[in-house]
């Protein structure tokens, strides 16, 4: 393994609980899916939903995963058919350290990103709390448990709710 460049993972496919990445694609994956979830086929279009996951620029990196992993912009059209070797723009032997050296310096970009993302989640965070401004009538949202939802997909909320009567305090608990 070591010959073909493979690193030994301590995490389990079987158990991604363990891996706070795959949890969070796992998640991004099921909101994209959920609004699909009209869709009888759905799985034929989990390649475009991989697609415009890889190929999105994400907040916290500023980069596209397909730009972290192949050091360069995806290509505009969706799943590129692959070329010819005489249609290569660039010398195979030089083209590995070219695109370490630019693997490098998304990393550091990556990195100072991710620095710069923590810092401003903490910002948010810390912010106070703007109390919101319930009233009788207003329109609101029930979120739904997941024993009340029938399947994985199910929408979250239930729309079409009113308040018709508000009981204590409305102060903002402190």
């Amino acid at each position: 393994m070591e010959a073909l460049g493979i690193k030994r993972s301590r995490s389990s496919v079987y158990h991604p609980q363990g891996n706070g990445l795959v949890e969070r694609f796992n998640r991004s994956l099921l909101d994209m899916l959920r609004r699909h979830i009209g869709i009888p086929d759905w799985v034929s279009h989990l390649p475009a939903l991989l697609w415009v996951y890889n190929t999105s620029i994400h907040s916290v990196t500023g980069f596209s995963p397909y730009k972290l992993i192949f050091a360069r912009d995806p290509p505009s059209d969706f799943l590129p058919m692959p070329m010819a070797a005489t249609d290569l723009m660039f010398d195979p032997a030089t083209y590995e350290a070219y695109t370490d050296a630019v693997r490098a310096y998304l990393m550091d970009q990556v990195d100072m990103a991710i620095t710069q993302a923590a810092g401003n989640a903490k910002r948010h965070y810390d912010q106070n709390l703007v109390p919101q401004g319930f009233f009788v009538g207003a329109r609101v949202l029930l979120r739904l448990m997941k024993h009340q939802r029938p399947t994985k997909l199910s929408p979250m909320w239930e729309p079409n709710w009113f308040i018709t009567q508000i009981i204590g305090s409305t102060d903002p608990i402190k």
